[in-house]
C-alpha cells in the first residue's frame, strides 16, 4: 500500500489516494453506542427489498448521500442529520388490485434525539400514521434506523468514509478547482495560494534533504529559522515547526532558500509526528497545513485494516474536525466528529468535549438563512442539555464532565456576532451548557470581603491574552497610562508579561513588543497569564483584585472561562468582543452612549454606558508608488464599466474599498454593494481576502449566488451588462494599503462595522460611510464620526446609505471638502485618552463603592 504513495507528482499521489479501495470492516469493535443501541443485523428479506406483506413497510436509512431539501442554513446540524425513508405499500377499499406506494422521510440528530423515540413520535403523528404498519412496522423501521447509527459510529467505517473525502479535499485544495474568487483578485491573492499549495504538496509528498526528514518553506522571506519564526502567524507557515526543529521527535525545517543535496521524496514521519506538527500549525491558523498534516496522521490507521485505534487516531480526529470547521468546511467537520466519536477507548470527557464542539460550531461565513440557524442551534443545545443531564439518550459522554475546558473545547463563538441578531438568548444557553458539562476547577478562595470604602485606593486587573501590540493592548495601554494612579492600583495579566512589581528603586522591565513595555512603565504590578486554567485562575486570585476588567470575552477559550468564575467581587467586561457575555459573574458591561435606548435588554450585564469610545494611534499610510491606476491594476476594461450607460465617461475610476473582515459580511450588506454598483457605473468595490483560502470562496460563492436573487426580475441583458459582479475585486491583505491610497470611499461593513478600520480610513484622510445599525457593534464608526465632529456622513437607511457612498466617490469637489473636515476632526477631537480614562475611573469608583450598598 505505501508504494501507491510513493509519486513524485502531489496531483497523482492524491488522485491515487482518491481511487484507493477501503473496504469497510463491520466485525471491528463495537460503536460508542450504549448496549440498547447494539441491534441484530436486518432480516435478509427486508434488506433485500421483498415486502412480507402488501401493508408492512420497506423501510432505509443513510448518512450524507443526501441532504433535507427545507434545511437551507449550513450549520453543524444540516452535517449532523440521517435520513430514515420508508416505503408503505397500501391497497385501497376502493381499488384493491391498484395498491399505492406512499414514500415517507424524516431526518433525526443522533446525538440531540433518542432515536427510537424520534421514530415513534413520528409514527403516531396524524401525518404518518397510516403509513408506518403497525407496532410490527414500527419495530422494523426502528431496527433500520439503529442499524444505520451502528454504521455510522463503526470506527472503520467512518474512518475511511472520511480519509476518502478528505483525499477529495485536499487533490480540489491542490489543482485550484474551488478557488473561484481568484479570477477577480489581484496576483498577489494567486500567488499566496500558490505557495500554500506548494507547502502543502510538499507536507504530503514529504521530504529528506541530507537524510533529515522535514519541511521547506515556498515563500521568498523566508530565508532563515528567525524569519521562519517571526513570521510564523503571518507569511511563513512553517515557522509555526521550529520549536520542534532538533528535538528527539522533531524534523528540520528548511528555508526556502536552502538546497537538498540528495532529496528524497515520499519521506514518512510517525503519526505522533505528523499530529504534533499539525496541532502546531493549527494553533497559527494556518488550518489547511493542519489538516494535510493530520491527513498524514490518520492514513496508516485509514489504509491498513490491522492497525489498532489509539489516542493518537483519536485526538487526531478530533482537531482534523476543529481545523475543518475553522475553515467552514461543514460536512468533512461532520464526517470528521463521527469517525472521533466512534473510535474505541477515547476518554468519554473527550467525547463529551466533540459532541459540544459539533453542536455549537457556528460557521466562520455568515450563514445565508441566519435565523432558521440561530433557531436550531438554541434547540439542539437545549437537547445536549436535557441529554447530558440524563435524558432518555443515554451516551456514555453523558456520565463524564469536562475538567480542563481550555484544552479539551478550545473554541468559543468568536462568529457569532457576526450574523447580525441578539446573541443574549444563545450566549445565556451556552452558559447553561457548561454549567452542566464542566467541573470548575479545584476550589479557590472566595472573594475576599469587600474593604473598606476609604480604601486608599482601588486594585484594578486587566485581564486578556490580546494585551500586546494588538488592537486591543494598543486602546488598552492608553486606558492603564490615564488612570489616576493616586486613586488606582493598576494590575495587568496577560500573555507574555513578565512577573513585575514596580519599585522606585529598579525601572520596569523591557520587551520586544512596544505594548506590553509601555504599559510595565505605568502599572503597579503585572503577572503571566497561564494557558492552564486552574493555574489562571489561582494567580488572578492571589492578585486580591477589587474589580477585573476583562476587555475581550469571547476572543479567547481561556479568558472566556476564566471569566465564568468568580475570583473578585466586582467583575466587568469590556466591548473588544462586542456582545454579551451570558454570565452570572460578569456583573458590568462597559457599552456606549451611542446605543440605542434599549440596548440593556441585550445585555446579561448592567450596561454603563460610556460618552467617549476608545480609539489607537495610527500613523497615515504614504501613497504607494507601485499602483497609480486601480483600474490597471485589476485588468478591468474601461469599455466594462460604460457597456450598461455608454454615455458615462468612465475615465477614473470610483474605488469603494471595505476594510473590515470578509467574515464580517453580510448579506444586507451585499445588497448594499450591488446598488452602489448599479447606481455608478464606474465604480469598483475592492474587498481584502483573508488568509483562509476557503473562506474567499465561501463568501465569493455567497456573493454570486446572492447576486442571481437580487436580479431575479431584471431584463436578461441587463445582468450582463451591468458586469456588477465583475467589479467586485478581491486585493491581497499585503497590498490592500496600496490601494487604500487611491480609495475615493471607504465603506463600513453593515450590520457588523468597523472600529479599528474605521479609524484607519479616517487617519488616512478617507471619507468612511457607515450606517449604524441595532447593536454595539454595528455602531462604532457612526460614534467615532460623531465624536469628531462630522455626523453629517452618517446614513439614516440602506438608500441614504447608498447615496452617500456613490455622491462621495463621484463628486470630486464634495469628497475634498469633507477630507478637510476629517484631517481636522481626527487631528483635534478623535484621541480622548484623558476622558476615557476619567470616566472608566469615575465607573471603577462608583461600583466600587456600590458594592457596600448591596
Amino acid at each position: 500500500m505505501r508504494a501507491q504513495h510513493a509519486l513524485k507528482n502531489i496531483l497523482l499521489l492524491l488522485l491515487a489516494l482518491l481511487y484507493i479501495t477501503l473496504l469497510p470492516d463491520t466485525s471491528s469493535a463495537a460503536p460508542i453506542l450504549p448496549s440498547s443501541h447494539l441491534i441484530p443485523e436486518p432480516e435478509p428479506s427486508l434488506a433485500a427489498g421483498i415486502h412480507p406483506s402488501p401493508h408492512f413497510p420497506y423501510p432505509f436509512s443513510d448518512y450524507g448521500t443526501s441532504r433535507p431539501p427545507t434545511v437551507h442554513s449550513p450549520s453543524s446540524r444540516y452535517h449532523r442529520l440521517i435520513k430514515i425513508s420508508w416505503i408503505y405499500v397500501s391497497s385501497p377499499e376502493t381499488s384493491p388490485t391498484q395498491p399505492e406506494t406512499h414514500y415517507v422521510d424524516f431526518w433525526v440528530d443522533p446525538l440531540t434525539t433518542h432515536v427510537p423515540d424520534a421514530v415513534s413520535a413520528v409514527c403516531i403523528s396524524s401525518e404518518f400514521h397510516q403509513f408506518c404498519g403497525g407496532d410490527a412496522g414500527l419495530e422494523i423501521i426502528q431496527t433500520y434506523a439503529l442499524h444505520t447509527l451502528s454504521d455510522l459510529f463503526n470506527p472503520r467505517t467512518s474512518l475511511t468514509r472520511l480519509f476518502d473525502r478528505l483525499s477529495a479535499y485536499l487533490e480540489a485544495t491542490l489543482n485550484g478547482s474551488s478557488n473561484r474568487y481568484l479570477k477577480t483578485s489581484d496576483a498577489t491573492s494567486a500567488e499566496f495560494v500558490m505557495y500554500q499549495n506548494l507547502e502543502i504538496s510538499s507536507i504530503l509528498v514529504g521530504t529528506t534533504c541530507n537524510s533529515e526528514p522535514g519541511f521547506k518553506h515556498a515563500r521568498p522571506g523566508c530565508a532563515s529559522p528567525v524569519d521562519l519564526h517571526s513570521k510564523s502567524i503571518g507569511a511563513c507557515p512553517f515557522g509555526a515547526l521550529d520549536e520542534l526543529s532538533g528535538t528527539p521527535d522533531g524534523f528540520k525545517v528548511y528555508p526556502s532558500d536552502h538546497t537538498c543535496s540528495n532529496p528524497t521524496p515520499n519521506t514518512r514521519l510517525s503519526p505522533q509526528q505528523y499530529l504534533v506538527a499539525g496541532q502546531r500549525m493549527t494553533s497559527s491558523s494556518h488550518n489547511n497545513h493542519g489538516i494535510a498534516l493530520f491527513y498524514l496522521t490518520i492514513e496508516p490507521y485509514a489504509v491498513d485494516p490491522e492497525k489498532q485505534s489509539d489516542k493518537a487516531l483519536f485526538v487526531a480526529l478530533s482537531n482534523l474536525a476543529s481545523a475543518l470547521g475553522a475553515v467552514g468546511e461543514e460536512e468533512l467537520m461532520a464526517l470528521a466528529f463521527y469517525a472521533a466519536l466512534a473510535q474505541p477507548g477515547a476518554d468519554p470527557s473527550d467525547n463529551l468535549s466533540d459532541v459540544i464542539k459539533f453542536i455549537t460550531h457556528v460557521p466562520p461565513v455568515n450563514p445565508v438563512h441566519t435565523a432558521i440557524y440561530r433557531e436550531n442551534w438554541v434547540e439542539d443545545v437545549e437537547s445536549l442539555i436535557s441529554t447530558i443531564k440524563g435524558g432518555r439518550n443515554s451516551w456514555p459522554f453523558t456520565a463524564a464532565k469536562i475538567r480542563d475546558p481550555v484544552s479539551q473545547i478550545g473554541q468559543t463563538l468568536f462568529h457569532l456576532s457576526h450574523q447580525g441578531s441578539d446573541d443574549r438568548q444563545i450566549m445565556e444557553v451556552l452558559s447553561r451548557l457548561y454549567d452542566s458539562a464542566v467541573v470548575p476547577p479545584s476550589p479557590l478562595p472566595p472573594p475576599p470581603p469587600p474593604p473598606s470604602p476609604q480604601k486608599a485606593k482601588v486594585r484594578v486587573a486587566f485581564v486578556s491574552t490580546l494585551l500586546y501590540d494588538h488592537s486591543i493592548g494598543k486602546m488598552m495601554v492608553q486606558v492603564m497610562r490615564a488612570l489616576d494612579s493616586s486613586k488606582f492600583e493598576i494590575v495587568v495579566v496577560g500573555t507574555n508579561y513578565p512577573q513585575y512589581t514596580a519599585s522606585p528603586s529598579l525601572p520596569p522591565p523591557s520587551s520586544p513588543d512596544a505594548v506590553i513595555s509601555h504599559a510595565l512603565k505605568h502599572v503597579m504590578a503585572s503577572a503571566p497569564l497561564p494557558f492552564d486554567l486552574s493555574e489562571a485562575a489561582k494567580v488572578l486570585s492571589s492578585l486580591n483584585a477589587d474589580i477585573i476588567i476583562y476587555p475581550d470575552i469571547g476572543m479567547s477559550p481561556l479568558t472566556y472561562f476564566l471569566s465564568r468564575l468568580r475570583i473578585s467581587n466586582i467583575q466587568t467586561v469590556w466591548w473588544g468582543h462586542p456582545i454579551t457575555t451570558g454570565l452570572s459573574t460578569i456583573d458590568y458591561y462597559f457599552g456606549l452612549d451611542y446605543e440605542l435606548d434599549h440596548a440593556g435588554e441585550q445585555y446579561e450585564e448592567q450596561l454603563i454606558r460610556f460618552e467617549y469610545i476608545n480609539t489607537a494611534p495610527f500613523a497615515s499610510v504614504p501613497d504607494g508608488p507601485e499602483i497609480t491606476d486601480p483600474l490597471e491594476y485589476f485588468g478591468i476594461q474601461l469599455q466594462q464599466l460604460q457597456q450598461q450607460q455608454p454615455q458615462i465617461n468612465c475615465e477614473k475610476t470610483h474605488v469603494y474599498m471595505v476594510l473590515g473582515r470578509l467574515f464580517k459580511i453580510h448579506t444586507s450588506f451585499e445588497r448594499i454593494m450591488f446598488k452602489i454598483l448599479e447606481e455608478d457605473v464606474c465604480g469598483v468595490i475592492v474587498l481584502i481576502t483573508e488568509k483562509q483560502a476557503n473562506w474567499n470562496n465561501q463568501v465569493h460563492n455567497r456573493i454570486e449566488s446572492h447576486f442571481q436573487e437580487y436580479t431575479e426580475t431584471w431584463p436578461p441583458n441587463a445582468k450582463s451588462a451591468s458586469n456588477i459582479l465583475g467589479r467586485i475585486r478581491y486585493v491581497s491583505y499585503w497590498n490592500y494599503v496600496r490601494i487604500l491610497a487611491h480609495a475615493d470611499t471607504i465603506l463600513d461593513t453593515y450590520p457588523y462595522g468597523g472600529c479599528l478600520t474605521a479609524q484607519e480610513g479616517l487617519s488616512n484622510g478617507k471619507v468612511v460611510i457607515t450606517l449604524p445599525s441595532t447593536y454595539v457593534r454595528g455602531r462604532f464608526a457612526g460614534k467615532i464620526l460623531e465624536q469628531m465632529g462630522v455626523p453629517h456622513i452618517i446614513a439614516t437607511d440602506e438608500a441614504d446609505y447608498v447615496r452617500k457612498a456613490v455622491k462621495v466617490a463621484s463628486d470630486g469637489a464634495f469628497r475634498e471638502a469633507l477630507k478637510n473636515d476629517i484631517r481636522e476632526g481626527w487631528e483635534n477631537n478623535i484621541h480622548r485618552d484623558e476622558e476615557v480614562a476619567e470616566e472608566w475611573g469615575e465607573a471603577f469608583f462608583q461600583i466600587f463603592q456600590s458594592i457596600h450598598h448591596k
